[in-house]
């Protein structure tokens, strides 16, 4: 299990890096929060991500048993979102010139 804790000082950064990371199978813990720090507002977001069940989901995706998964799956998991992002654009163009 790894928890990072998300700083922004502007609540729209803090928003899609937020939005990325739950994107990325990483899950709210609490609400979000504020503190001062040197003059200025920081708004934060605490959030968690649970290998086990990442990979569980990558498994489902790529239909196979989550054991047959190599220990690299970050890296895989990124290859496969570069492609799905690469066919969904392609179909996107695709389907905009029609």
């Amino acid at each position: 299990m790894q928890y990072k804790i998300v700083e922004e000082s502007d609540t729209d950064k803090l928003t899609k890096t937020v939005q990325n990371l739950l994107d990325d199978d990483w899950e709210l813990e609490g609400g979000p929060f504020c503190f001062q720090q040197d003059n200025t507002t920081i708004f934060a977001q605490a959030l968690s991500l649970d290998e086990r069940e990442s990979g569980q989901k990558l498994a489902r995706l790529l239909g196979i048993t989550q054991n047959q998964i190599p220990p690299n799956t970050e890296e895989i998991r990124n290859e496969i979102r570069e492609r799905l992002t690469q066919l969904m654009d392609a179909k996107n163009s695709k389907t905009g010139s029609d």
